[in-house]
């Protein structure tokens, strides 16, 4: 592993002086692993693109990360969210065992890395395409509960709210995410 200096100028580095040590660190369930950072990275662009190229190109680097990092959440979580992609596009013949296999990889998340935002909204997703709307809102609460100032667990909250027949609240999480990431 590297050690977090070191792991913070990589960081700077890649996304310049917005990122400050004295106001920003590794979140703790973060990887100190530079190999798996970088991987990551490289999945969370992929997910951005949001296709179905994407999304099959992210998952190699998945599997990468847990052979680096077996005990690392983020890997897990990650292919729980290729499986709710994959299921989204109709890119499996089976989105029902698709989805099952992907609330297990965020469920093996959640088990490993309890306090990461990401694995329980890897949960949230996989558990709103399932029309199991109060699990989803349950799932996004804990990980804005986790991570209060972080914009894409207050959207997630929102979106799992609003199709959980909950207009209002939604609205007020996602305009919170609106204010936390100004673009």
């Amino acid at each position: 592993t590297v050690p977090e200096a070191a792991l913070m100028d990589v960081l700077r580095a890649i996304y310049g002086e917005t990122i400050s040590g004295s106001t920003v660190s590794l979140a703790p369930d973060q990887s100190r692993d530079l190999e798996v950072m970088v991987r990551m990275l490289e999945v969370i662009e992929l997910f951005d693109r949001n296709t179905p190229a994407s999304i099959s190109a992210a998952q190699p680097l998945l599997h990468e990360v847990i052979d680096l990092e077996p005990q690392y959440a983020g890997g897990y979580s990650g292919l729980g969210f290729a499986r709710f992609f994959e299921a989204r596009y109709a890119l499996v013949p089976d989105p029902a065992a698709t989805l099952e296999e992907g609330a297990a990889l965020a469920l093996k998340a959640i088990s490993l890395g309890p306090d990461g935002p990401g694995n329980h909204m890897s949960l949230a997703y996989i558990r709103m395409i399932q029309r199991r709307p109060e699990e989803a809102i349950a799932a996004a609460r804990r990980a804005v509960e986790i991570a209060p100032g972080f914009a894409f667990a207050q959207a997630t909250l929102g979106w799992m709210l609003l199709y959980g027949g909950k207009p209002d609240e939604a609205l007020a999480h996602v305009r919170r995410a609106e204010r936390i990431y100004v673009i």
